[in-house]
């Protein structure tokens, strides 16, 4: 439950994270914002419910992993993308704001940092609020005498007598229109809440306090922008908040074609043709008489919600067409149960090799029955080696092919057991080992295993979080050497949670080993 938990919490996280970037960072508040954060949350609980359901029906789990997997891949891969593209967006941003400060210096303290976050409500950037709670710009220089014209008071108007229709205006571009309560002011916005003896407006946007009750006063600004022809505070800070919009889309819109391009990309190779890797590998205690000796190698076919019997058939007639002669398969071939999954497995029935083919557990099998599924192996045909050797003959030739059971069966009392699975060889000939996880080669080489054959990796399957694969395992694909023991990781048939691969393709590989002269 810990590591549920903590996966869950991430996940959340990486949402919030992609909420900021792509929703909040890209549109004003208002309803494009809610509908963008409502799809992100629906994104949210479709991921979960692919993870909370892999342990569900097969044909339930099916309805919720196709969207709930393909969706986490691109959320990935869009956190990469996004994560990547920050120092260009800070330097952006940070070019913005210096060519705003050249362009508009006396505005330079006024420009917003961001808008706020809310999904709904929005105030304008950098305002105080005047009494009656309404906004009031920070700053907003007078136009009246530096060079600004003044709108003529109307025929009748007597500018800020006591019956004059408000007090005095001073700072923006004002008169007074109209003959009631309240007044109109053109240049800044200007709200006389007051009555014919109304309020005083200095600078911008002003709501004065009222001095008796307001009957309908009307406010306007003319000019455009914000702040009206005669200070422009608003219009830069207004011109400001577009321009950081606009670059933000631009790098969401990069980061969602990238990313849907990738998870495209490695769709099409996940559910695409298998690799076939043929890989030589000389053994120095190999007798001669199984030089060219061939090993066909598959490892996490992941029969399961996704990937059913049609997988399994294909994986069969790519072996069977290698005309090896021995296959292994190295664990992880299921995601489900003997009654659920038998069906799908039952190709492996067709494989065809002349010194038959073995089969060691994966960490999945244990989360899928392993006892049943061992069973079930049998009467398909192949041989578990649990913990345990078998003899390969050529003539009067051999060499010892072991298997151990996975780490996994460690929390069940098992677990790989080398004494038992090496116990009465013959020291002189060479050993072939069968173990799901590379991490086990350095036990191996204290054993003395000449050549071990894992799987688990996937290859990766999502670059680059085959780094996080390596850190855990040592090895992610294709050869290594621990002390004296040859290793070789296969990229594995299939995939684990979406079904995507990026940098590690399906693999079926043929080993083709090498007596040393």
């Amino acid at each position: 439950m810990g590591f549920v938990a903590t996966l869950l919490t991430l996940i959340g996280l990486i949402h919030v994270y992609l909420w900021k970037r792509l929703v909040r960072d890209t549109t004003r508040a208002g309803s494009a914002r809610l509908w963008g954060t409502l799809l992100l949350l629906a994104m949210f609980a479709v991921t979960l419910s692919a993870l909370l359901t892999r342990s569900a029906p097969v044909d339930t789990a099916r309805w919720f992993a196709w969207p709930g997997f393909m969706w986490l891949a691109v959320m990935l891969y869009l956190l990469v993308i996004l994560l990547a593209l920050e120092i260009p967006r800070l330097a952006a941003l940070l070019t913005l704001r210096y060519r705003h400060r050249r362009a508009f210096p006396a505005r330079a303290g006024s420009l917003a940092e961001a808008e706020p976050a809310s999904v709904m409500g929005e105030g304008p950037p950098a305002s105080v609020r005047a009494a009656g709670g309404l906004p009031v710009p920070a700053a907003h220089p007078a136009v009246s005498g530096e060079g600004g014209t003044a709108v003529a008071d109307p025929p009748g108007i007597d500018r800020g007598e006591p019956g004059g229709l408000g007090g005095p205006v001073t700072g923006g571009r004002a008169g007074a229109v109209g003959g009631g309560p309240g007044g109109r002011a053109t240049g800044g916005r200007v709200d006389a809440a007051g009555d014919r003896t109304g309020g005083r407006a200095t600078g911008g946007r002003v709501d004065a306090a009222d001095a008796g009750p307001a009957s309908g006063a009307d406010a306007g600004a003319s000019g455009g922008g914000a702040d009206g022809v005669g200070g422009g505070g608003g219009s830069v800070e207004a011109a400001y908040l577009d321009r950081r919009r606009f670059l933000a889309r631009g790098f969401a819109a990069a980061a969602g074609v990238a990313a849907a391009g990738t998870v495209g990309y490695g769709t099409y190779t996940a559910l695409g043709p298998l690799d076939v890797r043929r890989v030589p590998i000389a053994l120095p205690r190999l007798d001669g008489a199984f030089h060219g000796f061939r090993v066909a190698v598959v490892s996490d076919i992941h029969l399961g919600s996704l990937r059913g019997r049609a997988h399994t058939e294909r994986i069969v007639r790519t072996i069977n067409g290698l005309r090896p002669d021995m296959i292994a398969v190295v664990g992880d071939l299921v995601d489900g149960s003997v009654p659920e999954l038998g069906a799908a497995a039952a190709p492996l029935r067709d494989l065809e090799a002349e010194h038959g083919a073995y089969f060691v557990t994966g960490n999945h099998e244990y989360y899928s029955g392993v006892g049943a599924w061992v069973e079930e192996i049998r009467e398909l045909g192949l041989r578990p080696l649990l913990n345990e050797r078998a003899e390969i003959t050529r003539g009067n030739a051999a060499f010892d092919l072991a298997g151990v059971d996975d780490l996994t069966a460690e929390a069940e009392g098992g677990g790989p057991d080398y004494t038992r699975a090496l116990a009465g060889r013959d020291t002189g000939r060479a050993v072939v080992l069968l173990a799901h996880q590379p991490v086990l080669a350095t036990e191996s080489a204290r054993h003395g295993v000449d050549l071990q054959l894992s799987g688990h990796t996937h290859g990766g399957q999502l670059w680059p979080f085959h780094y996080v694969v390596r850190a855990a395992q040592g090895t992610v694909a294709g050869r290594a050497r621990i002390g004296d023991t040859e290793l070789y990781v296969t990229r594995g048939a299939g995939f684990w949670g979406p079904p995507v691969r990026v940098g590690a393709p399906p693999e079926v590989s043929l080993i083709q080993l090498h007596a040393r002269p």
